[in-house]
């Protein structure tokens, strides 16, 4: 029963939230944070080839616009959205550096190439220097979903920006959001080839089926409850935790082979099968026991450990 919460596990990857907000070592990251929002900005960067044609302008608008909407951002600098300060007899006048929708005249994007091109507060920084390629800075909202945004952000990039446009993307986010695609990705192959390697040397083993069953019975259990447990106290995935059912397998599958070798090595000797299995225990219950024990201990210990998701893995791998 406890399985069936399996399908609730998240999977966290910031960081941030890997070290308990109270150790030495987590205490100042998560107060940066809280004080100061995030400090983890999503980087895009778009080589259109030539940045300053009317159809890549507008599309830096349009990309921006759609960002706008999204709660899960916070802030975004790019050309189609930096201010310049403009001096006047008055004073200075505060306005954006590209007025949409842009003019019809030609002239107007020339004159904007030179001017974002000769000032050194854009180039280098929103434009590349031949004008080829530009970037655009976002700000998350300080939550543990910062991935999440990337995601979005990425989406957006994806339709809004021409086809033929090469797109890069940086930032945390953004490489978490790759990890957890990864490892996501490793979960769904990993589980199923390792239980396949598993049978299959269980196989020419015992070459039963109650020599390949029973073991593989056994840790799919183990790791299917391990799993669930996770949901139920609202553990979340990471990077480590998701290796632990592919750890149970391999590890766990090692004590029903040591049991079910004396079984069989006993069935030549013995007719009864009460006796044949009474023996094996007898033989190898305390020592398949105490490796079961000493290797929990080994897992346990890593609770004493300062990264919450080592001790989280210490803990339900044991």
């Amino acid at each position: 029963a406890v399985s069936l919460f399996i399908p609730r596990l998240r999977f966290e990857n910031d960081m941030t939230y890997w070290v308990d907000r109270r150790s030495p070592i987590g205490r100042m990251p998560h107060y940066i944070n809280d004080r100061f929002g995030n400090n983890t900005p999503l980087l895009v960067v778009v080589d259109f080839g030539d940045v300053f044609q009317r159809r890549n302008l507008e599309s830096l608008d349009e990309f921006a616009r759609e960002l706008e909407q999204l709660p899960d951002i916070d802030s975004q600098t790019s050309l189609a959205t930096v201010d310049e300060v403009v001096p006047t007899d008055e004073g200075i006048l505060v306005q954006k550096l590209i007025s949409y929708p842009l003019p019809a005249d030609p002239g107007y994007l020339d004159e904007l190439r030179s001017k974002v091109l000769a000032q050194k507060s854009y180039v280098g920084r929103l434009v590349s220097r031949d004008g080829s390629a530009a970037m655009v800075i976002v700000k998350p909202v300080n939550t543990k979903e910062s991935d999440q945004a990337a995601r979005e952000v990425r989406a957006i990039a994806k339709r809004v920006f021409p086809p033929e446009a090469r797109l890069y993307f940086s930032g945390s986010p953004f490489i978490l959001f790759s990890m957890a695609e990864i490892v996501l990705a490793d979960f769904v192959i990993l589980i199923p080839l390792v239980s396949v390697l598993v049978i299959g040397i269980l196989f020419l083993s015992f070459r039963t089926l109650r020599g390949v069953v029973l073991p593989l019975v056994t840790v799919l259990f183990s790791s299917a409850l391990t799993m669930g447990l996770m949901a139920v106290f609202r553990v979340p995935l990471n990077i480590l935790s998701s290796a632990v059912p592919v750890i149970l397998i391999a590890v766990g599958s090692a004590y029903g082979i040591h049991v079910l070798s004396s079984y069989y090595e006993n069935a030549t000797i013995l007719s009864d099968p009460r006796d044949i299995v009474a023996r094996a225990i007898r033989e190898v219950g305390l020592p398949v026991l105490m490796a079961g024990l000493t290797t929990i201990a080994g897992f346990v210990s890593n609770v004493t450990a300062q990264v919450s998701v080592i001790k989280t893995f210490g803990l339900f791998t044991a």
